[in-house]
């Protein structure tokens, strides 16, 4: 089975073929590009930055647990709960963030704080998950 990875890989392999394709013969020759070639370029290129973006999302991508109870957010991956604890994380600093860097940290502690909270099994898997973000962020002296 191929991987989404493997899949990536073809399709920059194939962008480069089509590249290549459109060389004119000799060693230092520029390319001529015609419409259709430089259309199967542009194709596998978009393609491919697509497919390899899919492979690495960005931390703070993804949050979904916003409007969530403690039951849902222990369900849920930590790709997720890191994300959504980014911008719960985010709301309570944004007056205070000199740079986007000093975001994650913020996150990760927000996150372990709700998780330490809800996982294994929440005590209460109705309450809210902003509920606890609040009580995580009294705690912590945000």
């Amino acid at each position: 089975p191929h991987t989404h990875s493997d899949r990536s890989n073809r399709y920059c392999e194939q962008a480069l073929v089509a590249h290549k394709a459109t060389r004119s013969p000799g060693e230092n020759a520029e390319p001529e590009m015609n419409r259709a070639s430089l259309g199967a370029v542009f194709f596998f290129a978009l393609v491919a930055s697509v497919a390899c973006a899919a492979d690495s999302p960005e931390w703070y991508e993804g949050g979904s647990l916003h409007g969530s109870n403690a039951g849902q957010w222990a369900e849920s991956d930590a790709a997720n709960r890191l994300a959504t604890a980014g911008d719960f994380a985010a709301a309570i600093w944004e007056d205070r963030l000199e740079s986007f860097s000093e975001l994650r940290p913020l996150a990760e502690d927000m996150k372990t704080c709700i998780d330490e909270t809800v996982l294994p099994t929440p005590q209460v898997p109705s309450m809210k998950v902003t509920e606890i973000a609040a009580l995580c962020a009294t705690l912590m002296g945000w």
